[in-house]
């Protein structure tokens, strides 16, 4: 872990100089600047740690709460290598200090995406899931798949747990599995889900449709208010 030897005195001034390390609308001279006076190595690579504001600290080194598109959140630094222990975190890409922006900006979209199921994402395991984020709600096409999973989890708040463990299973079997569900219940339900979604959750191509759907979803609603 960072070493809170290696940060001020000053956990307020440690709070601004992260603020300034992680701000996109600085140049590079003052986000280098600011890791410099942090203690920050320049050839080392570290991750940003993203957690809902409200949570207590998951690395050693300094935290500021930052608002952002989901909310507020808080963005600690931590060594590419260290292990990350917290109960809902994203946690971004590695980089040296010059660029934990964009590790930031990786951890932000793995924690609106992280669910009861996946408390904990890392960036890197996210892969092109994390161009989803750079799609705006402004800009974006309307997408039925979405708009018909919207209406499936207003009618049934909870289904979203079984609607998780259908895109990431390999079959309904699987699925009833890790549900505690009888095959046949399962089955009925995923075939009445399909009917409802528009497309067939059965099918590998299905259970894709639904992955991508769920996240989405997660970065439209998710917020940390």
């Amino acid at each position: 872990m960072i070493s809170p030897d290696s940060t001020t005195v000053d956990p307020a001034k440690d709070e601004l100089l992260l603020r300034a390390l992680l701000d996109t609308a600085g140049t590079a001279d003052e986000r280098l600047a600011a890791a410099q006076s942090l203690g920050l190595t320049l050839t080392t690579r570290y991750r940003v740690i993203t957690q809902p504001a409200t949570t207590a600290s998951a690395a050693a080194g300094p935290s500021a709460i930052l608002m952002t598109v989901a909310g507020a959140v808080r963005a600690e630094i931590a060594l590419s290598t260290d292990a990350v222990v917290a109960s809902r975190a994203g946690i971004g890409t590695a980089a040296t200090p010059g660029d934990l922006v964009r590790s930031l900006a990786s951890a932000l979209t793995a924690l609106r995406l992280t669910s009861e199921s996946e408390p904990v994402l890392s960036a890197d395991d996210l892969g092109s899931l994390l161009l989803l984020a750079e799609i705006s709600q402004e800009g974006a096409p309307e997408n039925c798949d979405l708009q018909s999973l919207g209406l499936v989890i207003r009618e049934t708040p909870r289904i979203i747990a079984m609607l998780d463990t259908l895109s990431a299973s390999e079959s309904l079997r699987a699925a009833a599995s890790t549900l505690g569900f009888h095959h046949s219940t399962v089955q009925s339900r995923a075939e009445e889900l399909s009917g409802k979604l528009g497309f067939d959750v059965r099918t590998s191509r299905g259970r894709t449709r639904l992955s991508v759907a769920l996240a989405l979803y997660r970065l439209e609603t998710t917020r940390f208010d």
